[in-house]
């Protein structure tokens, strides 16, 4: 009998210490927190989340281009290229924007005319592109041009593309340009 009241005591000694040590214990709620971002920027193109764009570049006379050099156009909305980067990588610090297109032989940044041996297409014309905040000289299209992303997670790239001839005598047609663009970070 000694024996089982000795077990008894026993038992109850834990069964009290268990309930003790639960008494004193802490609890709580660990909570997860973190963000999965894109690993490319959001891209609209003058307003337009497809990844392509037409750009008007407008309508001129060859009498406009008096001369080899004559630059035309980018008033009002014409020949306007505005990008705009949103939700860019919260890891990256730049973008990288990298036109590419056929140039004018020997040039690093006149732009050549789509289909330039058809009948169709204007002769001695070419078109530059601009950084709206450089307007003084046109685009190398041969480097990638760097752009900071700001505290926003953005980046404005507001360009201008403007015709420019390239001979004396222009000729009349279609005046169409295809430039292809590759947006990479760091």
């Amino acid at each position: 009998m000694k024996s089982h009241l000795s077990k008894a005591i026993y038992f109850s000694m834990l069964i009290a210490m268990g309930s003790a040590s639960a008494q004193t214990t802490n609890t709580g709620n660990i909570y997860m927190t973190g963000r999965i971002f894109s690993s490319t920027c959001q891209v609209e193109i003058n307003g337009s989340s497809s990844p392509n764009a037409t750009i008007e570049m407008g309508t001129y006379p060859t009498s406009a281009f008096p001369s080899s050099g004559t630059i035309v156009g980018g008033g009002g909305k014409d020949g306007k290229i505005m990008f705009d980067l949103s939700r860019c990588p919260m890891d990256k610090d730049w973008v990288h924007l990298k036109l590419d297109a056929a140039m004018k032989s020997g040039s690093t940044d006149i732009v050549r005319l789509d289909n330039d041996t058809s009948s169709s297409t204007a002769k001695n014309i070419g078109i530059y592109i601009y950084d709206s905040n450089d307007m003084s000289q046109p685009l190398n299209l041969i480097v990638t041009h760097k752009y900071p992303i700001d505290a926003s997670n953005r980046v404005d790239i507001d360009l201008v593309a403007k015709y420019v001839s390239t001979d004396d005598a222009v000729e009349p047609g279609e005046a169409n340009s295809t430039v292809n663009y590759i947006i990479s970070y760091d």
